[in-house]
């Protein structure tokens, strides 16, 4: 029997092209096919199977409208796990640049207060009123 049979008979089935060079915009790694019924476009990360029991991240590359798999093909091809949901990542960084500038902000009010009652709480008149711009 066929041993890709499975996908071959699936009319939700695909082929798409994935590569593990995560960091590049272009993989300049060798570029490997798996099969997919997810909703996938190029620039996804996705979960997939290899060297038989491993799992591993790859780049989506390319998504091709159809499976293009030959029949009889020598190779069984492996399936896409799952897609990697990259966005929730990305937001809740956002989120913690955005807590991380707000206390920013106010860790140098805090810290100009702090450093200013360290230095002048036991200052004279005339060093308050120098430091005040007073004449």
């Amino acid at each position: 029997m066929d041993k890709n049979i499975a996908a071959i008979l699936r009319e939700d089935a695909k082929t798409i092209q994935v590569g593990f060079e995560l960091h590049h915009d272009v993989t300049t790694g060798k570029i490997y096919t798996y099969v997919t019924h997810l909703d996938l476009a190029v620039g996804d990360f996705v979960v997939v199977p290899v060297g038989g029991s491993d799992w591993k991240i790859a780049r989506v590359l390319s998504v091709d409208d159809d499976l293009l798999i030959e029949p009889n093909a020598d190779l069984r091809y492996a399936w896409v796990v799952d897609r990697v949901d990259v966005q929730a990542h990305k937001d809740n960084a956002l989120r913690n640049k955005e807590i991380e500038a707000h206390l920013a902000a106010s860790y140098r009010v805090s810290a100009r207060q702090a450093y200013a009652m360290q230095f002048l709480g036991n200052a004279s008149p005339e060093v308050l009123a120098l430091v005040k711009g007073v004449k």
